[in-house]
């Protein structure tokens, strides 16, 4: 029987992905842990509080980039027993089409975002 912390509304595939969070003005480096149609769970150093707009770019391989606007909806400083990443989980407001088109090819496929070398 699935947690309640596992009851999502979208599947989620783990994918460790490179992105940059910008959050008043500054820029932070993180890794994608997990994304699906409607959120994303960045790892990173650093904390927002719930609610806060953020701008997430991610580079695709192959140097195509994008940008959505995204809000925090929670964040995780890892000390939690089921949240082992400290990170942002964000809500994806804004993205472009191919991202969307991207993230439902790699669901129905099952398939791991690809690397560099692919």
């Amino acid at each position: 029987m699935p947690r309640d912390s596992d009851r999502r509304a979208h599947r989620r595939r783990l994918r460790p992905i490179s992105c940059e969070v910008e959050l008043d003005g500054k820029v932070h480096s993180g890794v994608i842990r997990d994304l699906s149609p409607q959120g994303v769970f960045v790892t990173m150093r650093f904390d927002a509080e719930p609610g806060t707009p953020v701008l997430l770019r991610i580079r695709r391989p192959g140097g195509e980039m994008w940008e959505l606007q995204a809000t925090t909806a929670r964040s995780a400083d890892g000390s939690h027993a089921l949240i082992s990443k400290r990170g942002l989980g964000l809500v994806i407001d804004e993205a472009p089409e191919p991202f969307h088109a991207f993230v439902a090819e790699v669901q129905a496929r099952n398939v791991s975002w690809p690397t560099e070398d692919e």
